[in-house]
């Protein structure tokens, strides 16, 4: 699973708040499937990102992007589909490719909601929803567009910028340390409620902190 990092938009309807958003570099198993959880940071403190757990876990397999949800998995983003296939509540308008920062052309497919009546939704292999990231199905389905939350900016690996909207007058900038990613690290099982146990890829120094789904801190040594 690439490694990224972006901005969102808060509800529209309220002043503007940025989150950012990554992968874990630890490997989580469920269902004896390996799975990667989306961690948050909701502000950065100066030039250091302290990621929270979300509990989502997501994993990439033959151009479908999958998360595990309710003890079954969820297609979120499927790049095989062709004009006049359907995913869920979208149906398939239109594919090109784009070229975004990295001059690299990726797949981009046109869709539009089911019987609402609202505006095409625009997934770009790579990042998946140009607009609303994970929330194209939440899109479609609500009633008050200002309920909606908006990419801002999408970097890669190293804070290296790939997208920015065109509405943005800017992206965050936060630097380029990151706490909490457990980089070189395996978990399992995760998640649990008993036993969990550790694997370093390499010799490490520091605290390492548990928390549960909601952050709060639960043992450390």
């Amino acid at each position: 699973m690439g490694r990224f990092i972006f901005g969102i938009m808060e509800k529209m309807n309220c002043n503007i708040e940025s989150r950012l958003l990554t992968f874990s570099f630890a490997k989580s198993t469920l269902n004896n499937t390996t799975y990667y959880q989306l961690l948050k940071a909701e502000k950065p403190s100066g030039n250091v990102v302290s990621w929270m757990p979300t509990n989502r876990y997501f994993r990439e397999e033959n151009n479908r992007f999958i998360e595990w949800r309710d003890n079954e998995e969820f297609v979120h983003f499927d790049f095989n589909l062709q004009v006049g296939d359907t995913c869920k509540i979208l149906k398939v308008l239109h594919i090109d490719t784009v070229q975004l920062e990295d001059q690299k052309p990726r797949k981009r497919l046109f869709l539009e909601c089911n019987h609402s009546g609202k505006e095409d939704i625009t997934w770009v292999k790579g990042i998946g929803d140009i607009d609303y990231f994970l929330d194209s199905e939440y899109f479609c389905s609500v009633t008050d567009p200002l309920e909606n939350i908006k990419l801002r900016c999408y970097f890669q690996l190293n804070y290296v910028r790939l997208y920015q909207a065109s509405w943005s007058s800017g992206c965050i900038t936060v630097g380029t340390k990151d706490e909490n990613l457990n980089n070189g690290v395996t978990i399992y099982p995760n998640p649990t409620s008993q036993i969990v146990n550790l694997k370093f890829e390499k010799q490490i120094k520091g605290k390492i902190i548990f928390r549960n789904k909601i952050g709060q801190e639960v043992s450390n040594f």
